[in-house]
């Protein structure tokens, strides 16, 4: 019942904030994005609505604010790429078949690309990059408290649905908060603040671990190599990364290890699952071959998978093979570079500023980024918000990096009196 009294206080009591801050606004719309209440606490009420009474307050902040500052220079790139990835869509959605399903998926896309737009026009300050930082990785947490409250009590709902309909998409999610959480645990002044990203890091490690989930086994070890490898080699970041790769292999029990092994496995040894996801992919580029430009349709594979001799409603098990299949090239590669350039962007903050926040922030962004591009190759997650938003940071920081007057460090940066002793 807390959850669901809370849920109404930050939508309705943030919607009136909203309007005055419309980064509020964004924030909250986050949380609902990621911590996704009414599956949480839909049994205690209805919740239907509450994101689009908070993303309709936002908008209307927004527009009291004179739509914000649109002098992207740097980080014009997320912008043209983003806006790019959204008309082709619309391009594939007129082409579509069934007209409805495709008015869905752009009506879906309309809503990250406008609070995407709306964080970075209206983004000023490092103090609400650090805060989005901050809320992203606590609504994750708190998805993990409550998926290991719920195995506790004898339910496993990580394994069983998680808040995005299976266990593996809903593995892909958490594993994307992972690295973001120990690097803010890293550079985190505070002990309390430490031990909040800590344990937000444990609580998402261990749920990707209850979903039982070879893409998220595989996600995870992934991202746990490359930013060994990009992060600076000192013991200060050394010893996380270590300590929670230790845990990891701790708490991996007999049954995902048995189940993440098949992955390697040879063809004839493939489980139906693994050898299924080949033949998903080889379709989808039967149907770029078909339609190069525009695609079947948005969210048409599952439509015509019985073409291919599937059951109706199967996914392609990929974001990236169904994306190119459905909304065509265009579209797919406006997609994957919007998130590859985030990723990269990231790294270039992490090797240019490896002793100052910039560089945390970028390994940051990095190591969530690499997680999903790497995990989205096997499963269909196409609407995780998790990634457009963490692009968000790395695209404000680039922003306020290019102003006439550069951000040249979070620890000299001038922010007004009440903004500091919010921190």
């Amino acid at each position: 019942m807390y959850g669901f009294l809370l849920s109404l206080l930050l939508a309705y009591g943030g919607a009136v904030v909203a309007l005055f801050e419309p980064l509020v606004g964004v924030a909250i719309y986050t949380i609902f994005s990621l911590a996704r209440p009414q599956q949480l606490f839909g049994f205690a009420g209805s919740l239907a609505g509450i994101s689009e009474v908070i993303g309709v307050a936002t908008l209307v902040g927004w527009v009291f604010r004179g739509l914000g500052n649109w002098q992207f220079r740097r980080a014009s790139p997320y912008v043209w790429l983003l806006l790019g990835f959204f008309a082709f869509t619309c391009l594939s959605a007129l082409a579509a078949s069934d007209g409805a399903v495709a008015e869905n998926y752009v009506i879906q896309r309309l809503k990250i690309v406008a609070i995407f737009l709306v964080g970075l026009t209206v983004i000023d300050s490092m103090v609400w990059v650090r805060r989005l930082a901050w809320t992203l990785v606590v609504a994750q947490g708190y998805v993990g408290f409550e998926m290991n409250l719920s195995y506790v009590n004898g339910y496993n709902m990580a394994a069983i649905s998680g808040l995005l309909g299976d266990n593996n998409s809903f593995a892909i999610s958490m594993v994307s908060g992972l690295g973001p959480a120990i690097f803010l645990g890293i550079s985190a002044k505070q002990w309390w603040k430490k031990a909040v990203a800590f344990t937000c890091a444990a609580l998402i490690l261990h749920t990707v671990l209850l979903t039982f989930s070879r893409g998220g086994m595989l996600a995870l070890i992934i991202t746990g190599a490359v930013v060994f490898v990009m992060m600076p080699k000192r013991l200060s970041l050394i010893l996380p990364l270590v300590l929670a790769s230790l845990l990891t292999l701790r708490l991996t029990g007999p049954e995902l290890t048995a189940r993440f092994m098949t992955t390697f496995a040879e063809e004839d040894e493939r489980d139906y699952s693994a050898e299924s996801r080949l033949d998903l992919w080889v379709d989808c580029l039967e149907l770029v071959q078909r339609y190069p430009f525009v695609g079947v349709g948005p969210s048409h594979f599952p439509i015509v998978a019985p073409e291919f001799g599937w059951p109706a409603g199967k996914s392609a098990h990929s974001l990236w093979m169904q994306s190119a299949a459905e909304l065509g090239l265009p579209a797919f590669f406006c997609l994957l570079g919007f998130n590859v350039f985030g990723m990269w962007r990231g790294a270039v903050l992490a090797r240019r500023h490896a002793r100052d926040e910039f560089g945390t922030l970028g390994l940051y962004v990095f190591s969530g980024m690499a997680g999903f591009i790497v995990a989205a190759q096997f499963v269909s997650i196409e609407g995780l918000e998790l990634p457009y938003y963490t692009v968000l940071l790395v695209a404000a920081i680039d922003k306020l990096q290019s102003q006439e007057e550069p951000v040249t460090s979070p620890a000299t940066q001038q922010v007004p009196q009440w903004a500091s002793r919010t921190l």
